[in-house]
């Protein structure tokens, strides 16, 4: 059963941004759109999408980021409000959706009805793209650089590991038989 400013659940009222969500089988209200559930659909902010259909995403598949530490600063906390610039913001919404997606897939992951799963599964790749997107801003300005290894580091793990023998392998006694 569900409320116009939230979710029900099982110890009450969940809210929700654009209105409510009923979490068997009826609709969910957000921003516009919408998605099937159960037995209803799901409404969702770019429109009607079906049960195996994705979201768009709005990273640029182009970007070549750079790699390579330029110059680096030493980096001190800031200790007050007027010390905070366009780095600490990006960093931070950056960070922001990294959790976001991260906590949202373990949340789906716990979850027994399909719609809602899915729903807060498409969620947290929305999240993991919007972190890229971040990321790319922030690699772009220079506030996130990618330290890379020098040739012979990589080499060396790259041949650290050798390769599977071919033929009868022998039973190791382990778990994998």
């Amino acid at each position: 059963m569900a409320s116009a400013s939230g979710m029900a659940t099982a110890g009450g009222t969940m809210p929700t941004m654009g209105g409510s969500m009923a979490t068997s089988g009826g609709t969910m209200s957000t921003a516009g759109g919408a998605m099937p559930t159960g037995s209803g659909t799901m409404p969702t902010a770019g429109g009607t999408m079906g049960t195996h259909e994705t979201m768009p995403t709005y990273a640029s598949s182009s970007y070549q980021p750079m790699y390579g530490l330029r110059q680096p600063e030493t980096q001190t906390p800031a200790h007050s409000t007027d010390q905070l610039d366009d780095a600490d913001v990006a960093l931070a919404l950056l960070n922001s959706h990294k959790q976001s997606a991260a906590l949202k897939m373990k949340a789906a992951l716990e979850m027994a009805n399909p719609a809602l799963r899915h729903f807060v599964q498409a969620s947290a790749g929305r999240c993991a793209d919007m972190a890229y997107e971040c990321f790319q801003y922030a690699n772009q300005k220079g506030y996130y650089q990618v330290p890379t290894l020098q040739e012979n580091t990589t080499d060396t793990f790259v041949h650290a590991y050798g390769t599977v023998p071919q033929g009868n392998p022998q039973p190791s006694g382990g778990m994998f038989m």
